[in-house]
């Protein structure tokens, strides 16, 4: 299951002499936003708000690619362009009307990269000791998404032998056995074509993730 994080808020208030009590509250709550004052969306991906004006008498909301999903919650599925407007016609309780438009910059989705052992360099120099029991990791060079991915399967490759597929995120026994028994000093090990699960859509969009290349010191 994915887990809801941090989530943030935007205040944006027009007209000084507007009722101080009717700011609208938009409030990012994708699984995959880490940043509070991230004012971004981004292409492939669902992004949902929820949106509230306290003290209104009613209120609706629009903007390109923007689709109502139940009360006061909302959908945006960016298409083309660099920036995207949502805008909140208001009623106040004392029948004024007033608009406020929140801003959000258009983003695609970034390269997916893999690490090892938390070291987010693709091409590494260690010795084969380091190799055992190495994790191997995925995540979003961008910071604002904090996808969880779980690495289900990855390979193993070294010069002139059979490559080796390890089940799961971590460097078996039996693969490292491999790894000291064929790898020399100067070898250039590959892990590649990793399997993943991701906890949420990306609306189609396909996930191919930078190998690791590692020399054999």
């Amino acid at each position: 299951m994915p887990r809801i994080l941090n989530s943030f808020f935007l205040f944006i208030s027009f007209f000084s002499f507007a009722q101080k009590d009717t700011l609208s509250v938009i409030k990012h709550t994708s699984e995959w936003i880490v940043n509070q004052d991230c004012r971004v969306v981004y292409r492939g991906l669902s992004n949902k708000f929820s949106i509230e004006v306290p003290n209104s008498l009613s209120f609706s909301v629009s903007g390109l690619g923007l689709k109502s999903t139940s009360k006061n919650t909302f959908e945006i599925n960016p298409g083309a362009g660099t920036e995207l407007n949502v805008s909140v016609q208001i009623v106040l309780k004392n029948k004024t009307k007033k608009v406020e438009v929140f801003v959000y910059k258009i983003k695609n989705i970034p390269l997916q990269l893999t690490s090892l052992n938390f070291n987010k360099d693709p091409i590494l120099r260690m010795s084969k000791n380091n190799l055992k029991d190495a994790v191997v990791r995925v995540f979003f060079e961008d910071k604002n998404l904090d996808f969880k991915f779980i690495v289900l399967e990855f390979t193993i490759r070294i010069p002139g032998q059979k490559a080796i597929v390890v089940q799961g995120n971590t460097i078996t026994k039996a693969a490292f056995e491999q790894i000291n028994r064929y790898a020399r000093k100067g070898d250039d090990l590959l892990i590649t074509d990793l399997k993943v699960r991701l906890g949420i859509s990306l609306n189609g969009f396909f996930c191919k993730f930078t190998p690791v290349l590692i020399t054999i010191l």
